[in-house]
């Protein structure tokens, strides 16, 4: 194995997507079926294949993520149908590389498929995507959760934990982000945020309340394993969000599947921000500078 896809196997830190769904896998929660890839590589259990051969194999759409850095840069859908390859993003960087791809049609979509994944560097502006560069094409290929959208749009709710005192977080509450883009990577834009039970509402009615409740408790439990994972390697915040995306699984209940930990929480607008809250600026004055 080259040194290359050794460090792309390596666990790299809490902000790498494919150390979280490990420990997501480990604790049980509602996720994804996922792939990690490194450049147009997939890694399977027995060994890899080419990218291209896996979504040929696999059932329904799939997202393919850059394993670091967020703001959905570089998210796309992705899927194999009869006609070739299908690749569509919300992400205008992306979007534009690929309308402008001179896509050789013989190849079916599969070039614009292998350039997508295996060369960011001609597409993103890495200041917004922060990725590390020398990660740049690792990626997580992950099963697309399932759309469930209400006056046409997806829910994600976001659970907030934070830390209160000494090594003790608290979860919050939350909000939710309500999606009007097609893909539903929003990229900062598209999107409109609400407090979490007002986010629910429309897609559950008076179920909102109980689904809220759950959602809470899951997180709590997610937290409580979460922190002490983080102080055991070095990684220090004061704040972190807990992603979701409502949708209902096959026998039509709703169920919450988990997205990413989120380490990086911008501004909560100040009429959805759950009790308690407070900002990373206030936060480092009481508990000292994040090392994250």
């Amino acid at each position: 194995m080259s040194a290359e896809r050794q460090y792309a196997c390596a666990d790299t830190g809490a902000r790498d997507k494919l150390w979280q769904r490990h420990f997501a896998a480990a604790l049980r929660l509602d996720q994804p079926a996922f792939y990690p890839v490194s450049g147009t590589t997939a890694i399977v259990r027995g060994g890899e294949c080419p990218l291209a051969d896996l979504l040929r194999e696999a059932t329904g759409p799939h997202i393919l993520k850059p394993r670091f850095g967020s703001n959905g840069c570089a998210v796309a859908r992705v899927s194999y149908t009869p006609t070739g390859f299908a690749l569509e993003s919300d992400c205008p960087d992306t979007a534009l590389f690929l309308n402008e791809f001179p896509f050789d049609s013989a190849a079916s979509g599969r070039d614009a498929l292998e350039a997508l994944a295996g060369r960011r560097e001609r597409y993103i502006d890495r200041a917004r995507a922060g990725i590390p560069e020398r990660l740049l094409n690792e990626s997580l290929l992950e099963a697309e959760v399932p759309p469930w959208r209400a006056d046409g749009l997806l829910c994600e709710p976001r659970v907030i934990a934070q830390r209160v005192s000494g090594e003790r977080f608290d979860v919050l509450g939350g909000v939710c982000k309500l999606i009007d883009t097609e893909v539903g990577a929003c990229v900062a834009r598209d999107f409109r945020e609400v407090p979490l039970l007002k986010g629910l509402e429309p897609h559950l009615g008076p179920d909102a309340p109980r689904a809220r409740a759950e959602l809470l408790a899951a997180s709590t439990r997610a937290t409580a394993a979460l922190v002490p994972a983080l102080e055991a390697r070095g990684t220090r915040v004061h704040q972190f969000g807990i992603d979701f995306r409502l949708y209902r699984n096959e026998g039509g209940a709703p169920r919450f599947a988990l997205l990413e930990f989120q380490f990086g929480i911008g501004r909560v607008a100040p009429e959805c921000a759950p009790p308690g809250y407070r900002t990373r600026t206030e936060l480092a004055a009481a508990f000292g500078p994040f090392f994250d």
